[in-house]
C-alpha cells in the first residue's frame, strides 16, 4: 500500500495529497500517518514545494472529516438500522448508549480526538473538558493532559520496530560520546543498506526486518568493532582489578559504558546468566576474565536483539 501511495504522489502530486487524505479519513485504508511524513521527505529533497503540500494536506483533511460528518448525517441513521447494521451487531442499546454519550462530552471530544492514540476513556475526556472550561478555553492544559497520558508512553518498554542503521548508529555514538570524525561512517552505512540522503528511490528506505540480513548483521558488528577499536574502548588485562570483581559488578560497568540501553525482561535475566558463566579457572586468568566479561556484556548491549529494536 505504501508503494502505490507513493506512486500515486509521484505522478499526481499535489492532487494525490488531497485526494488519499479525503479517502484516508473517510474509511479507506489510506496511511495517512505514512502519506504525510514521504510528503514532508519530499519537500526536503526539493522534488515538492512546501506551501501547496501544506496546502493540499489541509484541504484534503477539512473535507475528509467533512465528507465523513456529511455521510453520517445522511445515511448513517438509515444503514445502521438497516439489514447491514444487523448483520455487523449493531443493536438499538448501543446506537442509544452513544448518543448519550455524545450527548455529554461527544463535542469536546471532536476537538482533542485526534490527538489521543486510541479511544480516550471517559474519564480522560471528562478531565480534558474540565482543564479547557478551567482555562477559559485555553489548549495548553488540555495538551499538557494529552502529552502526559500514559497511553502516550504505553509501548516504550515494547518495542517491535528494527532500527535503521541511521538510526542505530547515531544513537550508539551518543550513548558512547564518539563523535564522527571522518567518513568511515559513510562507508559502514552503506554496508548497513542505508546511505544518508540517497534513498534507492522515491519510496525511500525499507523497513523494519528488511534491515536485517546476514551481510546487514556482520556491518553493525564492523560498526561496534570501529568505535572499540579505533576510539580507545578496547580493554586491556593488565588495567582490570587484580583481585577481580563480582559479575553484577562487570554488568553495571557495561551498562554505564553504553549508555544504560533498554534490556527487556529476558535479556536481563540472560545476560545475569551470561555474565556468572565467565569465570577464572586459574588465578593468573583473574584480569583477563574480568576484562573478557566486560567485553562480553557490552557488545552484546551493543549488538543483542535489544539493541537492534526500538
Amino acid at each position: 500500500m505504501e508503494n502505490t501511495v507513493l506512486q500515486w504522489v509521484a505522478t499526481y502530486g499535489y492532487f494525490a495529497i488531497f485526494s488519499l487524505l479525503v479517502l484516508g479519513i473517510v474509511g479507506l485504508p489510506v496511511p495517512d500517518e505514512f502519506l504525510l511524513a514521504s510528503c514532508g521527505f519530499l519537500v526536503f529533497k526539493g522534488d515538492l514545494q512546501l506551501v501547496p503540500t501544506l496546502l493540499s494536506a489541509l484541504a484534503g483533511s477539512t473535507c475528509g472529516i467533512t465528507l465523513s460528518y456529511t455521510i453520517g448525517r445522511t445515511v448513517g441513521w438509515k444503514f445502521l438500522h438497516s439489514r447491514w447494521g444487523r448483520f455487523l451487531h449493531v443493536k438499538d442499546e448501543h446506537i442509544e448508549r452513544v448518543h448519550h454519550w455524545f450527548d455529554k462530552i461527544g463535542h469536546w471530544a471532536l476537538m482533542v480526538g485526534y490527538f489521543i492514540p486510541g479511544v480516550p476513556s471517559a474519564r480522560t475526556l471528562r478531565a480534558m473538558v474540565k482543564a479547557y472550561k478551567r482555562s477559559r478555553r485555553e489548549l495548553r492544559p488540555v495538551l499538557d493532559i494529552i502529552l502526559r497520558h500514559p497511553r502516550m508512553y504505553a509501548r516504550l518498554n515494547d518495542p517491535d520496530l528494527v532500527k535503521p542503521p541511521v538510526v542505530y548508529v547515531a544513537g550508539m555514538l551518543r550513548a558512547l560520546h564518539v563523535p564522527v570524525d571522518d567518513d568511515s561512517w559513510t562507508y559502514i552505512l552503506d554496508e548497513m543498506g542505508q546511505r544518508p540522503f540517497y534513498p534507492p528511490n522515491v519510496g525511500g528506505w525499507p523497513s523494519n526486518d528488511a534491515w536485517l540480513s546476514t551481510n546487514t548483521l556482520r556491518a553493525r558488528w564492523d560498526a561496534v568493532n570501529n568505535i572499540i577499536g579505533r576510539h580507545g574502548y578496547d580493554l586491556d588485562d593488565d588495567r582490570m582489578p587484580k583481585s577481580g570483581e563480582p559479575p553484577a559488578k562487570s554488568l553495571a560497568w557495561a551498562r554505564k559504558a553504553t549508555g544504560h540501553p533498554f534490556e527487556s525482561p529476558a535479556t536481563r535475566t540472560r545476560m545475569n546468566h551470561v555474565a556468572g558463566s565467565i569465570r577464572p579457572r586459574a588465578s593468573y586468568e583473574v584480569q583477563h576474565t574480568v576484562a573478557e566479561r566486560r567485553r562480553v556484556i557490552r557488545l552484546f548491549l551493543l549488538l543483542g536483539p535489544d539493541a537492534l529494536v526500538h
